[in-house]
């Protein structure tokens, strides 16, 4: 009889918790076109929380970024909001920038709708989200507080050198 109500009350327990963050795909407008991001956020929020913006390999997306690198499980213990970007036709506009717009808007979206410390947004990117980050680095030192782009080459010679901080 014991271990019925301890298996119960432990099913119970696990059903009850359940996941401890929020999954939305959120789509937005960005210079006349739709796109989309998968955020995760916390069950519980209070405003100031840091803002953390993922962007995916090349021919790659979203739901394989997250699926890798797990970062939505930290958040509600680490008490931040994370946006996984996703690519047009699964690649970053390095050259130009539709992307970098992106990133802006997603930042401006997410300081309205989560109350985000727009003061506290990090950056990371693997491959070709790298690279992305490598093209913006130098022009958005005023938006993000750290960047991490993790296995992406940069295009021009040592793109840090126009940073200011």
């Amino acid at each position: 009889m014991k271990l019925k109500i301890f298996t119960t009350l432990l099913l119970l327990s696990v059903f009850l918790a359940g996941n401890a963050y929020k999954r939305q795909s959120i789509d937005i407008n960005v210079n006349g076109q739709s796109r989309n991001m998968i955020v995760y956020t916390p069950n519980s929020m209070s405003d100031n929380y840091p803002l953390f913006i993922v962007t995916h390999g090349m021919n790659q997306d979203p739901e394989y970024q997250y699926g890798a690198d797990k970062m939505y499980e930290l958040i509600d213990t680490a008490k931040f909001v994370i946006a996984y970007l996703r690519g047009i036709d699964k690649t970053w506009d390095t050259g130009g920038t539709k992307d970098r717009d992106f990133v802006i808007k997603t930042i401006d979206e997410m300081a309205a709708k989560f109350s985000i410390d727009t003061n506290r947004v990090y950056w990371s990117g693997f491959s070709m989200g790298s690279m992305l980050i490598h093209h913006c680095i130098a022009n958005m030192q005023d938006k993000i507080a750290a960047f991490a782009p993790t296995s992406g080459i940069q295009f021009s010679e040592e793109p840090w050198k126009k940073c200011k901080k």
